[in-house]
């Protein structure tokens, strides 16, 4: 348990990096659109348009995906520390954790399934604030794992003196 707790503290850094790196990928991907679009002016009249994912959105589709993967492992040790750690502190932490990793994850569905609706740039404010309260409440789950693994070692010697 203690192991899992340490690892979520790395992937939520590595979460808040990613989500940081993505935001500001495809915000230069939307500029650099835009700013192509609006200086190249085509003399020959030619309509062919190009229909194709932008550059834009595949950075988005990108970063929603590395995005789930991260907020399910997170989830996933939100729910271990719900269950194996029995302090309220870990219990009401774990129960806010897992409400904020489905809201997180719906952003980033959402933006995997329909990336030139919904772009990471915009649904990644998300990932991002939800990777900084991850970093928070990991931390604290981690110094619950440890306190309520001392105690319960401290209970069990007690009851080994009384047999």
């Amino acid at each position: 348990m203690k192991a899992a707790t340490i690892s979520a503290i790395v992937v939520s850094v590595i979460l808040l990096c990613v989500s940081a790196y993505y935001i500001v990928a495809v915000e230069e991907a939307r500029d650099r659109e835009f700013y192509d679009m609006l200086y190249s002016y085509d003399y020959s009249y030619d309509y062919s348009y190009d229909y194709g994912p932008s550059e834009a959105d595949e950075l988005t589709s990108e970063g929603a995906m590395i995005s789930v993967l991260m907020v399910i492992g997170l989830t996933f040790v939100s729910i271990m520390t719900l269950v194996k750690v029995k302090t309220m502190t870990s219990k009401v932490m774990g129960i806010i954790a897992i409400c904020l990793s489905g809201i997180s994850l719906l952003f980033s569905v959402v933006m995997m399934t329909d990336s030139s609706a919904s772009s990471y740039n915009e649904g990644g404010a998300v990932i991002l604030l939800y990777a900084i309260i991850m970093i928070a409440f990991t931390i604290v789950f981690t110094i619950q794992t440890f306190k309520y693994e001392g105690k319960k070692a401290t209970n069990q010697n007690k009851t080994d003196d009384l047999v």
